[in-house]
């Protein structure tokens, strides 16, 4: 036993020399280990705290009069809006070219604005103000505008007619703005010259009657640098250009316009240009030549030579004799004091008839009556049968035809590549999308005029036919039967859902015209169509 227990004693003693000689082989690990425990305790005591402090700070309320004052304001805007847009419907409601327009183009603020403002300044300027604000505002702008600032609220009042019913038009409208400003500010400067140039500091009366604050600005340092002889010209210069842009002439056509305002003015009608006069004198011999060639009949057949009819004409038919009651009627003086229309013999007198009359057979009296004198009555040609209608052949003549200017043509509405419309179909796809579970997601669409293209990607795993059977559901979705599934886009990895625009854009022919796919064609018989679902023109 004693054997035994020495043993057992040497074995534990063993083992726990083996434990420990174990030991610091390992020790290094647990080291690293609760090295490492400690510094993401630490770590992760010092987030906690950080959050705790965080949580900590209570939240700042909202200061209620600051609320109150920001929805007061708000429900202002609100109410404006909703009148400016009763008085743009007011406006819209004569003519039928504003009335459906899209509510995207519409400038109602803008346009009740610039009203309210014409009807204040007129209220000012036209009449004696009596208040402290009107009086401060009568001269505020009669200072600034001078003898102008009467006709202020004539021109605000109708920029304002012109944005509530031509509110797509702001391109024009801006135009328009810009030349009044210029052909103002230069006669504004030409009326403060002729005045004087009475200065703010020592005149302000002379200056209110005069130019104002704005021609002093504009006249004071030509007059004083080049002289009011030079100054006056450079103004009138000014105003000029500002009277150009207005009217949207270029400089090349002022002489045009200029004969054409003259022979308005004059009662003499439009006059002719060399290019239009050149033209119908070489028209007009073709035309004598075809009439004389009508009324002789020489050719019997109707047939017209290559070449007559070289310029445009109205209609394929050919012109018809005129008709009996077309021609000028004869005085009957003339036919009675005329001789004889067949150029007949007057026959001499008859012999006294005898006593007995003389029995005469009745085909010697027709005879005698188709027979006047030696020589027969000439019958007339009968009328000819009206001519068929033919097509006239083409010329073949060296003349060749000059397209108009393609700025003739009106400009469309701007293309939007989006609008707050898509968003709202993206969000409606989603929705469906997520409503019956399917793995896929909205990644973007093209807009074109009428129709937007929207483009879905499928998950892994997703067939195709689950998106394409929720048509109706997506019709449902976005308020519009008209919906195409295209399954996929051609070179793409995706489905496309074609759904028309509820904001439409206008494409106009100028813009189609204009564009570089009709301008690189060179075909004469070259047809804009329009544009497609990705808004790229398209010709034929």
């Amino acid at each position: 036993m004693a054997t035994r227990a020495s043993g057992g004693a040497k074995t534990s003693s063993s083992r726990t020399g083996g434990s420990a000689a174990r030991k610091p082989a390992g020790s290094s690990p647990r080291k690293r280990t609760s090295g490492t425990g400690r510094g993401g305790s630490a770590r992760g005591g010092s987030s906690k705290g950080g959050r705790g402090s965080g949580r900590g700070r209570p939240p700042q309320k909202p200061d209620p009069i600051s609320q109150a004052v920001l929805g007061f304001f708000k429900l202002l805007f609100k109410l404006y809006l909703l009148a400016a847009v009763a008085v743009g419907s007011v406006f819209r409601a004569y003519g039928h070219g504003a009335r459906n327009l899209d509510p995207e183009h519409r400038r109602d603020g803008l346009g009740l604005a610039l009203l309210g403002s014409s009807i204040v300044l007129a209220s000012v300027t036209w009449f004696r103000p009596d208040g402290v604000v009107t009086i401060a505002l009568e001269k505020v702008v009669r200072g600034g505008l001078g003898v102008l600032a009467m006709a202020l609220p004539v021109l605000l009042a109708l920029l304002a007619w012109r944005t509530l019913r031509h509110p797509e038009q702001h391109e024009d409208t801006g135009r328009v703005v810009i030349g009044i400003t210029a052909l103002g500010v230069g006669v504004l400067g030409i009326l403060h010259i002729a005045a004087g140039v009475p200065s703010p500091a020592k005149d302000m009366d002379g200056v209110r009657e005069s130019g104002g604050v704005i021609g002093w600005l504009v006249s004071a340092p030509l007059d004083a640098a080049l002289s009011g002889w030079v100054a006056v010209p450079l103004l009138l210069l000014l105003s000029g250009f500002g009277l150009l842009v207005v009217t949207a002439t270029p400089i090349a056509k002022v002489p045009e316009r200029v004969a054409d305002l003259w022979a308005m003015a004059t009662l003499q009608g439009r006059p002719e240009h060399p290019s239009e006069s050149a033209g119908e004198d070489a028209e007009a011999p073709k035309k004598r030549r075809r009439k004389k060639k009508t009324e002789d009949g020489a050719d019997g057949d109707g047939e017209l030579e290559v070449g007559e009819h070289s310029r445009p004409y109205d209609t394929p038919l050919l012109e018809d004799a005129p008709k009996k009651a077309d021609r000028p009627r004869r005085d009957l003086a003339d036919e009675l004091f005329e001789p004889d229309p067949f150029g007949a013999e007057v026959p001499p007198p008859a012999p006294p008839p005898d006593d007995e009359p003389v029995d005469e057979p009745a085909e010697e009296h027709v005879a005698g009556a188709a027979t006047v004198g030696d020589e027969p009555h000439e019958v007339p040609d009968p009328t000819p049968a009206p001519r068929r209608s033919e097509q006239l052949p083409l010329s073949s003549s060296g003349e060749i035809y000059v397209l108009p200017d393609p700025s003739a043509l009106r400009p469309g509405s701007v293309s939007k590549p989006r609008t707050k419309a898509n968003d709202t179909v993206v969000n409606a796809l989603t929705g469906v999308l997520e409503q019956f579970d399917i793995d896929a997601q909205v990644t973007g669409f093209t807009r074109g005029p009428t129709i937007t293209r929207y483009e879905i990607e499928l998950g892994p795993a997703v067939k195709v036919e689950k998106v394409t059977a929720l048509t109706k559901n997506i019709a449902y979705a976005v308020k519009s039967a008209d919906v195409r599934i295209i399954s996929p886009i051609p070179g793409k990895s995706a489905i496309g859902v074609e759904i028309p625009n509820t904001d439409k854009d206008i494409v106009s022919l100028g813009d189609v015209l204009r564009s570089p796919a009709a301008t690189n064609e060179h075909h004469p018989m070259v047809v804009g169509l329009g544009k497609d679902v990705e808004g790229r023109t398209v010709v034929a």
